[in-house]
């Protein structure tokens, strides 16, 4: 999956119960972003074109789905090296390549 901007991961963050662009808007403009409803609705609904977001036609609300929040979720890091066990058949000794 590809990784979410900063704006739709504030959009997602808000976006946890059915809610109208508007309100997600105001959520985000309460934490100090500068917004609009329209420009949250077009995060919205690219973020409804990836299946991260639900939308509700009834009342025209978006929604969080299991999806997108796994996108908001740290990702594992990928710097943890398996461990591997050590041979240890050798009891120590330097083992010489022949050639």
């Amino acid at each position: 999956m590809a990784k979410l901007t900063p704006t739709q991961r504030e959009v997602l963050g808000h976006c946890q119960d059915w809610s109208a662009a508007f309100e997600v808007a105001e959520r985000r403009v309460d934490d100090g972003a500068r917004t609009d409803w329209k420009r949250t609705q077009d995060v919205l609904m690219a973020l409804h074109k990836r299946g991260l977001v639900e939308y509700g036609e009834v009342n025209a609300t978006y929604r969080i789905t299991d999806a997108g929040r796994a996108a908001l979720s740290p990702s594992p890091s990928t710097r943890e090296v398996a461990s591997h066990p050590v041979d240890k058949s050798n009891n120590g000794e330097n083992l010489q390549c022949k050639l």
